[in-house]
């Protein structure tokens, strides 16, 4: 079954963990109780002690106020944490964006997540075009976009990196698989420049169009063949009945395991990591998220996940495999 990969490709493969702040969850509150939700000094010191843990360490920055988050940057760096990156938001002074691509060669763009994608799609690229590459077309530094996943903002831009929780919302609030197209004629060749296939699984979700029952014969078999080649099967029954066998139907933390494996190929398609955002009650479980590394590192990735001071301390899960993954370097 998927997700039980052996020590050979945890000692190949790497846990990369960026840290976010967690402001986009706290943007949603009044704008004077913004800075009081994350404490930047205590930010800092959490970035400090683990440091050692962090590929990334992303600026604690202020949704909305681009003069705010500029100093919050300029104040981390002054105690000590050089590597922290920028970010800026879309509908602050471009101004910021152009003193970070000045002195920082790893930036963040974020504001962008909750406008409608065909809008999204042409501010992006008046984006790309005015400010983020030179006359020749390279990009200034290294781009990092906040909470967007959709191959049409993903796959047409040079982004260095992105993010996105789509994976586990997908598998946990909707109940819903993430199937890349298969390239016609092409047995097991999948793209990842166009959308997925989201299937519904679940008991619960069987009176819906996309659901595996509903598809038509030809499309739920290579769907049906996707899922076997990366060692998962739909299973049946609900846990405890006679006829229960374990799969996606009934088993949510199978669902995020493919999810999972999906945007680790997609970030592998594309050249560009995607890291799984995202803290969600069962992945406070180490197990459970341990076995969604191992998924990933099976099929030949790195497991590339971002996690938000927010949620602290729920975000320990993540950071101890990284400890034990060194540990064992070790």
């Amino acid at each position: 079954m998927a997700g039980d990969g052996g020590a050979d490709q945890a000692v190949t493969r790497r846990t990369i963990v960026a840290l976010d702040s967690g402001a986009y969850s706290v943007s949603k509150l009044k704008k004077s109780k913004q800075s009081e939700a994350i404490d930047i000094d205590e930010y800092i010191e959490f970035a400090t002690e683990n440091q050692h843990l962090l590929e990334v360490i992303f600026n604690l920055d202020v949704i909305g106020d681009g003069e705010q988050s500029h100093q919050n940057w300029e104040y981390i760096r002054r105690k000590g944490l050089e590597r922290v990156v920028p970010v800026w938001h879309d509908g602050t002074p471009i101004k910021y964006l152009e003193t970070y691509i000045e002195e920082a060669d790893y930036v963040a763009i974020g504001g962008i997540a909750d406008q409608p994608v065909q809008r999204l799609d042409r501010s992006l690229k008046r984006l790309w075009k005015n400010h983020l590459v030179d006359r020749i077309g390279f990009p200034k530094a290294r781009f990092h976009a906040f909470g967007i996943t959709s191959h049409r903002l993903v796959a047409p831009f040079q982004w260095h990196s992105v993010d996105s929780s789509s994976w586990v919302k997908e598998s946990g609030k909707y109940a819903k698989c993430l199937i890349p197209k298969r390239k016609k004629y092409e047995s097991n060749c999948y793209s990842y420049k166009d959308p997925p296939t989201r299937v519904s699984v679940t008991t619960r979700s069987s009176d819906r169009k996309d659901h595996i029952d509903r598809l038509p014969a030809r499309k739920r078999l290579w769907i049906v063949e996707y899922l076997e080649n990366r060692g998962f099967k739909l299973g049946r029954g609900d846990r405890g009945s006679d006829d229960y066998m374990r799969g996606l139907r009934n088993d949510g933390t199978l669902r995020d395991q493919l999810n999972a494996i999906f945007y680790a190929e997609m970030g592998l398609a594309l050249g560009k990591p995607v890291y799984l955002a995202g803290n969600f009650p069962a992945l406070e479980d180490h197990e459970v998220e341990k076995q969604i590394q191992q998924a990933v590192f099976a099929i030949g990735s790195n497991y590339y996940r971002l996690i938000s001071f927010n949620y602290e301390p729920k975000i320990q899960t993540v950071l101890d495999l990284k400890r034990e993954e060194l540990s064992h370097d070790r």
